[in-house]
């Protein structure tokens, strides 16, 4: 992939976690030319994929349910974060 290409010539010698969406592809290129990268799916493209297959009738009530449960992974995300790096970084 061009993009990956590119980072690499800009001096970047490692990539060791990359989130992107769903394009296909995209994860093969990385990995091409950063061997030991992790790739994840975006939370969000997850989510938003997630909800399509949802009836209309039942969106506001899930979408709802989905909200709280997204912050609170997020306050565990950022518990975390204080107890291994030893700093703490505010939940935006």
């Amino acid at each position: 992939m061009q993009i990956f290409d590119e980072i690499r010539t800009r001096g970047v010698e490692d990539v060791l976690f990359i989130s992107m969406d769903g394009i296909s592809g995209l994860e093969e290129g990385a990995k091409s030319i950063f061997r030991d990268v992790v790739v994840q799916r975006c939370i969000v493209h997850l989510i938003r994929n997630s909800i399509k297959y949802i009836p209309s009738k039942d969106y506001k009530v899930y979408t709802a349910q989905l909200k709280k449960v997204c912050v609170s992974l997020s306050s565990c995300f950022v518990a975390t974060i204080c107890v291994s790096n030893g700093a703490c970084f505010p939940l935006i």
